[in-house]
């Protein structure tokens, strides 16, 4: 089984996407969370951080309480600075971003 992670604006989703053995695919809602931003202002990008590390903290959450084994678990952000923050050297980063990386 495979276990999908989508993070956005501050929010993420999980599917659990399955094939029948006709091979029709199904595609089933796992679990969702969502925040308000903070009063503070933050940029976009630095929400969409927060969004990935939501979803990742999501992931752990249903992976902890399913209890099953998964072949792969993906992530998607459609945040290419979110992306390149998390796939780079944490130490580069003020404390903000390099705590979530």
């Amino acid at each position: 089984m495979d276990l999908y992670g989508f993070a956005s604006a501050y929010s993420a989703v999980v599917y659990l996407p399955f094939m029948h053995e006709n091979g029709k695919v199904e595609v089933r809602f796992i679990a969702a969370r969502s925040r308000l931003a903070p009063i503070q202002k933050l940029s976009v990008p630095s929400l969409e951080l927060m969004a990935a590390l939501l979803c990742a903290r999501l992931d752990a959450y249903v992976k902890r309480e399913v209890g099953l084994q998964f072949r792969r678990c993906a992530f998607w952000s459609d945040s290419l600075v979110a992306l390149c923050w998390i796939q780079s050297d944490a130490q580069r980063w003020k404390p903000f971003i390099a705590n979530p990386v």
